[in-house]
């Protein structure tokens, strides 16, 4: 598995109230519900962050009455302690290299 490219063009890229945002255009869902999307530039995510912080830190700034909020599963896993380290993996037996 290689390094996958940023879905972040450069030409998306915009920047309010300090925060840096991607604009990744719109989505109509059911019933013709149209939905903007953006993605929110953060430092890196350390294990144990406050989640609660990366909001109002990131998010705050930026949202609208009515807008909804979603975090990667990577985020969240690192916000509640929810990874290992390549030391702490054990593969078993039939696990491939």
């Amino acid at each position: 598995m290689g390094i996958i490219a940023s879905r972040n063009l450069e030409d998306q890229r915009r920047e309010s109230n300090g925060i840096t945002y991607f604009d990744r255009g719109t989505l109509t869902g059911k019933n013709g519900r149209k939905y903007d999307r953006f993605a929110i530039q953060t430092h890196f995510v350390e294990v144990g962050e406050d989640q609660a912080e990366l909001v109002r830190r990131y998010v705050l700034p930026l949202a609208q009455p009515g807008d909804v909020l979603s975090f990667g599963a990577k985020v969240m896993a690192m916000c509640t302690r929810n990874v290992k380290t390549k030391e702490e993996v054990h593969p078993g037996f039939w696990a491939k290299k």
